[in-house]
């Protein structure tokens, strides 16, 4: 394996899946803050088991994602390269195998909760499904630009529909309120996160959404995205939002605003900082969902 295909694995594990991960983590404590919002008690066992639920799954994908990666890769032919490919499959297959009997004892612990809505379990199987099939070392190439909308979707929208159905066994407008807007900063935090690796991209013909759109369009986009979610909590807030739970995350506009301006600043030609526009990228998600929480829990 030559040190651009270690890297790239590499680059996989700690960056992307790390931002996804947290990302399905603060997800799921939405739903739940939501829950707590609307008066109901939480069941702190329902808690535990569907947020271990959602890390196992996150972890399987990972895991199948990197296999298939790995398979893909041609070792020199010499038996001690061959050997190491062998032994990293094997290692792959055993954590594959271990999530895998995680999953099923939780799933176990789950059936024996009996006044489990129907809901959840459906939820609990589009977000296992789509979680496998959603990279795009495993769909159909022309689908693979559009694998952060899907991830999108998954994460921020269903992910916390699943947590709030195991709380109160319903769904609530409070729940679209809050993740309409989240979607928006979490498309243009990918977006915006996909423009440091993009010259890499272009040159080794990895279809992102990136790739396909253009940088041009990517910072036009990235920045549409960024307006629309502040705009799309301006809406939710006139359909009934509470003004408490509102204010918070108007605090992090600051942020979005630094970010809308070092990509005019790149676009115009200024010299990049790749390593300070993918932090706030992130951060901006993180704390703009950190705030719906706090908000959600303290009111």
């Amino acid at each position: 394996m030559n040190n651009d295909q270690q890297a790239g694995i590499k680059g996989f594990l700690t960056q992307t899946w790390l931002f996804y991960l947290v990302c399905a983590i603060l997800m799921f404590f939405l739903g739940s803050a939501i829950a707590n919002y609307l008066g109901r008690k939480l069941s702190w066992s329902l808690f535990s088991i569907g947020l271990f639920l959602i890390i196992a799954i996150q972890l399987s994908d990972s895991i199948v994602s990197v296999f298939v990666q790995s398979s893909m890769l041609k070792p020199r032919n010499d038996n001690k390269q061959q050997n190491k490919k062998a032994d990293r499959k094997l290692i792959l297959l055993a954590g594959l195998a271990f999530i895998l009997t995680l999953d099923a004892v939780l799933i176990v612990l789950l059936l024996q909760t009996q006044q489990l809505h129907l809901a959840a379990w459906v939820l609990l199987l589009i977000i296992a499904i789509v979680s496998i099939l959603k990279s795009p070392l495993l769909i159909n190439n022309n689908i693979a630009p559009y694998n952060e909308i899907i991830e999108g979707i998954l994460i921020v929208g269903l992910v916390p529909a699943f947590s709030l159905v195991l709380q109160i066994n319903e769904l609530h407008r409070l729940l679209m309120m809050s993740t309409v807007p989240l979607l928006f900063v979490y498309f243009a935090s990918r977006l915006a996160s996909g423009f440091s690796s993009y010259a890499q991209d272009l040159k080794a013909a990895r279809r992102s959404m990136l790739i396909v759109i253009g940088w041009q369009r990517g910072i036009f986009l990235h920045n549409l995205f960024l307006l629309l979610g502040y705009l799309a909590l301006g809406f939710a807030a006139l359909f009934g939002l509470p003004w408490a739970i509102v204010w918070p995350v108007l605090l992090t506009l600051p942020l979005a605003l630094f970010q809308i301006w070092q990509l005019l600043r790149i676009g115009q030609g200024g010299k990049p900082n790749w390593r300070l526009l993918k932090i706030s990228a992130y951060t901006l998600f993180g704390i703009t969902s950190y705030m719906l929480i706090f908000a959600f829990m303290i009111n």
